[in-house]
């Protein structure tokens, strides 16, 4: 029989896209209850299937529209489960359930990743019945994302995430939880159940709260199973989509407008004539380049969102700001599940502060001389009308042109990586900020992009191991099946301190003979070029969201 009160997860990333998961549960309801499923719909008799989606994809879109569109394909997998594929899931799952302590709480329990992996089985060639009941659901899950043409996946796709619910359904049996992420978010889970989460900038929400305190795995995942990749997504809040239907369909980026010339990566000039730096630079007046002061990390989540807000309303003007990490850290996207992305148990054993971020993508890990992170601010104008590739190759050219000098042959590699012939350097992520009413209807300012990039200066790769689980899936169609191997630092190529490194970054922006020519700030007049209103916003960012275990356990 299935496994009711069990959840379950799969596993799949279609090549060149991004990873999504998908976590199921079946309640038997036997006595009916109050006849609501978790995910919002009802059947009072019959078996409860409650779905999450979770991983690294984007969502680009207004935030409401994003978050209509994530419950909407999750209300529908769980409907699938209860009218056709839920029919056939005891044939699907397996009885050898490891189960032990965490039963009396409803939660299997924990087991070490070399246990698991131990445990773990390939998921065998699907049925028939399996490939049919995945064909129907990816129907219906298209019809989904054509019902909500005002938000758009990018990196995932209804056949994707429809492989995912079949392999969280039918694959190898062993259940693995994180234990500590039940445990060290009680408060999160009961506020969820009472309905009390916090949503100060309307979010897109969360996963319905009986998915809480729970990290599940069904088969042919391994249980390494996060993504260490620095690479982050969208979840642009009043952005326009700009992708066509069938781009939408397909899960990548859409084309721009005939207009909207496309940017290529291009080789910045020595006299800085390149045409797509040109392009860059001509839409940034009055840059200032500030090399900030060390934060803490939910400091520095909150400092993007506030500079965001405060240039979205017209109160700030185009900002690069460098930061300092003042410790240890993993930052996960804004989907993704913290206790399959992060081993909780080896961050705190080795004092990496774990946070979570408003844009999507994968989970980053930071150290705070390994790596050399900075975030744009800049009118949304700047970005609109260009697709997502052309976005990120725009707001990242800068550094393109910084690094090349260097000897790094940098170039952009959709959908939001910096890499060079010798592996990957970084990633970015972008969230678009509308301009706020004015109070007539109308937008009180310019409105913002943020986009926040990671490089790779040096990497402690065995530490990132042990605190970053790792998917197999995630790294299935990688030339290099490691995460470690696929990263090539930038102290390796370049020879240079990171001081160094940053330094020829700031020359590049601010030379006066330069196409990008800002004002440079120091960490002496940080407080001073961000601003009172927006420092004072920002902590209390980080006090009620940022560095809240409710935030950080938003999926657990």
């Amino acid at each position: 029989m299935a496994m009711d009160g069990m959840w379950r997860r799969g596993e799949c990333k279609m090549p060149g896209g991004k990873l999504v998961a998908v976590s199921l549960c079946r309640d038997g309801n036997k006595d009916g209850g109050s006849g609501e499923r978790p995910n919002g719909n009802a059947n009072g008799t019959a078996a409860h299937w409650s779905a999450r989606i979770d991983g690294d994809f984007f969502v680009e879109g207004d935030a409401d529209a994003a978050r209509n569109l994530l419950n909407a394909l999750e209300a529908t997998i769980g409907d699938a489960m209860i009218a056709g594929a839920g029919e056939c899931a005891d044939s699907y799952i397996k009885e050898s359930v490891v189960r032990g302590h965490g039963q009396d709480r409803g939660l299997p329990v924990t087991h070490d990743r070399h246990d698991a992996r131990q445990r773990n089985r390939s998921a065998a060639v699907p049925t028939l019945e399996q490939t049919t009941a995945c064909d129907s659901l990816t129907a219906r899950l298209d019809a989904v994302i054509d019902a909500h043409p005002e938000a758009t996946l990018v990196g995932a796709t209804a056949a994707t995430i429809a492989t995912a619910a079949m392999r969280a359904l039918g694959g190898a049996t062993t259940v693995v939880a994180t234990r500590d992420a039940a445990d060290g978010h009680d408060a999160a889970r009961e506020r969820a159940r009472k309905g009390a989460r916090r949503d100060d900038d309307r979010m897109i929400a969360a996963p319905t709260s009986s998915h809480l305190g729970m990290v599940h795995q069904g088969d042919a995942v391994n249980p390494n199973r996060g993504t260490s990749d620095a690479t982050h997504a969208t979840a642009g809040a009043g952005e326009s989509a700009v992708t066509s239907d069938a781009a939408r369909r397909e899960g990548l980026p859409g084309k721009a407008s005939a207009s909207v010339k496309s940017m290529s990566s291009g080789t910045a000039r020595a006299a800085g004539k390149n045409s797509d730096t040109e392009s860059a630079a001509a839409l940034f007046p009055n840059l200032t380049v500030l090399r900030d002061t060390p934060r803490e990390p939910a400091m520095q989540l909150a400092l993007d969102q506030a500079c965001a807000e405060a240039m979205a309303a017209g109160r700030m003007g185009p900002l690069i700001r460098l930061w300092q990490w003042d410790r240890a850290a993993v930052v996960i996207g804004r989907f993704q599940s913290v206790g399959n992305e992060v081993n909780l148990d080896q961050a705190r054993a080795e004092h990496v502060t774990v946070v979570r971020r408003i844009t999507g993508g994968g989970a980053m890990f930071a150290e705070p001389e390994s790596v050399i992170t900075y975030s744009l601010i800049a009118p949304l104008d700047w970005v609109t009308g260009l697709s997502i590739g052309d976005s990120y190759r725009r707001c990242d050219q800068w550094v393109l042109d910084a690094l090349r000098p260097l000897g790094i042959e940098a170039r952009y590699q959709p959908i939001n990586d910096i890499a060079s012939p010798l592996g990957k350097i970084g990633g970015a992520a972008q969230r678009r900020f509308p301009a706020p009413a004015d109070g007539t209807g109308h937008g009180g300012g310019p409105g913002a992009v943020l986009h926040h990039t990671m490089l790779s200066y040096d990497m402690d790769a065995a530490k990132m191991l042990r605190v970053l689980n790792v998917s197999k899936e995630k790294m299935s169609d990688k030339a290099v099946k490691s995460a470690a191997k696929r990263v090539d630092p930038l102290r390796s190529q370049t020879g240079l301190t990171r001081a160094e490194v940053l330094d020829r970054m700031i020359a590049t922006l601010t030379d006066p003979e330069g196409p990008y020519r800002a004002r440079y700030a120091g960490p002496e007049r940080a407080d001073d070029v961000i601003g009172r209103d927006v420092l004072d916003r920002a902590a209390d960012l980080a006090r009620i969201r940022f560095a809240t275990p409710e935030w950080t356990a938003l999926i657990p």
